[in-house]
């Protein structure tokens, strides 16, 4: 049986996150710092909170980009995954294009061996395409690649992933083939997500 790779059936509802108040001013020290909680309540309700100003509000924590540069590194699974969230939202705004010196290290994560962390990897490259077009072809050959480097047991659902993401940018992409033809590929996916996948995505985009 699949498991699901995202963790946010633990989190808090987050219907009303629109409706957040965002604390005045600078992001607080509290805040970032409950990210690293050991608490689950408190680091679920800080996630919570900065993701939704990360992308509501991305440039009131562009200043932090190092701290949420340094999650990528942790051995802490869900601190990995508050990074690849966070820092994908940030590249709306990353002006100084500081993720040029993350790219290795942020898709390097495709090849962990947690499904959870290699999952957003793939699912968050989306959005990272879609803030930076220019980016799209190594990003490209970095999701078409998920076969070869992912070392988890779960790689057929990883696709799944991989597939939603190349849904938020093939319109813009020059290996638009390539993509079509790994998608093909996986309608025979031991996976019924990926499958389930798959089929919704040609069925928008093999025309």
């Amino acid at each position: 049986m699949e498991k699901s790779i995202s963790p946010d059936s633990q989190m808090p509802d987050k219907t009303g996150a629109g409706k957040q108040t965002f604390p005045p001013d600078e992001t607080s020290e509290s805040l970032l710092q409950g990210l690293l909680s050991k608490s689950m309540t408190v680091r679920e309700e800080s996630f919570n909170i900065v993701e939704r100003m990360s992308i509501d509000h991305p440039e009131r924590l562009y200043g932090d980009w190092n701290f949420f540069a340094q999650l990528l590194t942790s051995k802490n699974s869900f601190h990995k995954y508050e990074g690849l969230k966070i820092l994908a939202n940030l590249t709306a705004v990353d002006t100084e294009n500081k993720f040029e010196a993350l790219f290795e290290t942020y898709f390097g994560i495709l090849g962990d061996d947690k499904t959870m962390t290699a999952g957003h990897a793939a699912l968050s490259a989306g959005t990272i395409a879609r803030h930076n077009p220019s980016l799209i072809p190594r990003i490209t050959a970095k999701l078409l690649d998920i076969g070869r480097v992912h070392r988890g047991k779960q790689v057929e659902l990883v696709k799944a992933y991989v597939i939603e993401a190349f849904g938020m940018f093939v319109e813009d992409a020059t290996d638009r083939q390539a993509i079509l033809d790994f998608v093909r590929r996986q309608l025979k996916s031991d996976s019924p997500r990926t499958r389930k996948a798959a089929e919704a995505f040609l069925d928008r985009w093999d025309v």
